[in-house]
């Protein structure tokens, strides 16, 4: 294999997953107070507290009060986000609280996996145009014939995925298991287009097994 492409490899790997790594916590750090300030999460026994993300007290220690939704304290930037796009005088509902303005509400995972998905493949983009790899429907077009034509499809798919999240065309909101396998699918097709070893394969059947 040439050097050059193993290094460049190596390079988006590291990139690709340091960025998949830093999404999941902001979208579990982001799940996990969406569910603290929720009317639907409050008790004890509730599902939302059978299965992670969630906050937690420490082993041992007095656990959090789940009886009640807690509020946020939001940014500086936040709230003047929220003058530039609701106005200064926005409409207050009852219990205090500000109405969203838009009809379809947008939550942590929609948002967070959407960003992912976006960010995942520049990332791969940025790795393949520097080695004239099927980046686009017209460079794949060039990698026909060498017997990857399954691969090659698969990217079709992922890139018309991304495509209609860029473009904002109306279709199915992403989620967080989609997000991790868009950059799965990313870099298992790299693997077998650089011809190095399927690592990310290796990984997932040693945590299924």
């Amino acid at each position: 294999m040439e050097k050059t492409l193993l290094n460049d490899f190596n390079r988006y790997v590291e990139a690709a997953g340091k960025a998949l790594l830093e999404a999941m916590l902001v979208y579990d750090l982001a799940t996990a107070a969406d569910k603290m300030m929720s009317f639907d999460c409050t008790g004890d026994d509730n599902d939302a507290w059978k299965e992670g993300p969630f906050l937690s007290a420490g082993k041992g220690e007095l656990q959090i009060d789940r009886s009640r939704p807690y509020c946020l304290a939001m940014s500086k930037e936040f709230s003047v986000s929220s003058t530039l796009v609701i106005g200064p005088d926005p409409i207050v509902k009852s219990n205090g609280g500000v109405e969203y303005p838009f009809k379809e509400s947008r939550n942590a995972e929609m948002t967070i996996s959407k960003l992912i998905i976006i960010e995942q493949f520049e990332i791969f983009k940025d790795f393949w145009v520097r080695h004239d790899g099927p980046y686009s429907a017209k460079q794949a077009n060039k990698w026909r014939g060498r017997n990857l034509d399954d691969v090659l499809d698969r990217l079709a798919t992922l890139t018309n995925r991304r495509n209609e999240l860029v473009h904002n065309d109306p279709c199915k909101p992403p989620k967080i298991r989609e997000a991790v396998d868009f950059y799965y699918g990313l870099r298992t097709a790299s693997e077998k287009l650089a011809g190095v070893p399927s690592t990310a394969y290796a990984a997932i059947q040693s945590i299924m097994s």
